[in-house]
């Protein structure tokens, strides 16, 4: 758990050192699984992660799976994110594709650096599975680069 019970005067998160640690990760390139319990700052870290690699000219996707917790990040789900509407699998994703699907989502999102998904618990192995095949299609790579 991390523990946010620093802040400066004015609202302002002075950061822990493991909260620091997980900014410091994500600038660096790492998949990172941020976790705690409610109210231990997990939002106020994802804020500056995406605060900080903005600063430094990086494209960041900011997503959750539920519109709600969308709102909540600044961001949109990431079925919308990725094109793929309320498909949950591979069998449905391609049964509701259109023609043009994959070059719209390639001019949207193929040159997002980081991606971050808010509520990710959310999601299903089937859909992140999915997720990832996506992905290395969207980017023409197998590894996706995104996951």
């Amino acid at each position: 758990m991390v523990d946010v019970s620093n802040y400066k005067q004015g609202g302002t998160l002075s950061m822990n050192a493991a909260q620091q640690a997980a900014v410091d990760d994500a600038v660096n390139g790492a998949n990172l699984f941020i976790t705690g319990s409610a109210g231990t700052g997990k939002s106020e870290v994802v804020k500056r992660i995406v605060e900080t690699l903005t600063l430094q000219g990086r494209k960041v996707g900011i997503t959750a799976s539920t519109g709600i917790a969308a709102v909540s990040v600044g961001g949109m789900t990431i079925h919308a994110f990725a094109g793929l509407g309320i498909s949950g699998n591979k069998r449905d994703a391609i049964k509701f594709m259109r023609p043009n699907t994959l070059s719209q989502v390639q001019q949207y999102i193929g040159d997002v650096d980081t991606i971050i998904i808010d509520e990710i618990s959310m999601l299903t192995g089937d859909f992140l599975d999915m997720l990832d095949w996506w992905f290395s299609m969207v980017r023409d790579n197998p590894a996706g680069g995104a996951l």
